[in-house]
């Protein structure tokens, strides 16, 4: 009967017919950190998309406060019969609604 020892790195010895399961163990243990490094990417690219669809929604919601309150006010306004007092009125409008809108609604997302 012959015994067949093979050495490993460091020194330790390894029959045969261990040998196998070692190899099967290194493969589970490589498809699991595959895995949980694909899952990773996954969710590293779902929160990014998350933030970049967030950001367009407060651009597109500045971009329509601003035609409603203060494009208005600047277009359509007479400064000479007490228009700068409308504006700061409707100033102050688009100060609260942007603090409550983008402001708050981001501190709850």
């Amino acid at each position: 009967t012959i015994l067949v020892i093979v050495l490993a790195p460091g020194g330790v010895v390894i029959p045969v017919a261990h040998q196998a399961w070692v190899r099967l163990d290194m493969w589970v243990n490589q498809a699991i950190h595959t895995i949980e490094f694909c899952l990773g990417v996954i969710s590293n690219t779902a929160s990014y998309l998350r933030l970049w669809a967030l950001s367009l929604a407060h651009s597109e919601l500045s971009a329509v406060l601003w035609d409603m309150t203060l494009y208005y006010g600047f277009t359509t306004l007479d400064w000479d019969e007490g228009g700068f007092a409308i504006l700061f009125f409707i100033w102050a409008f688009w100060a609260v609604l942007t603090v409550v809108i983008l402001l708050c609604m981001e501190g709850l997302s």
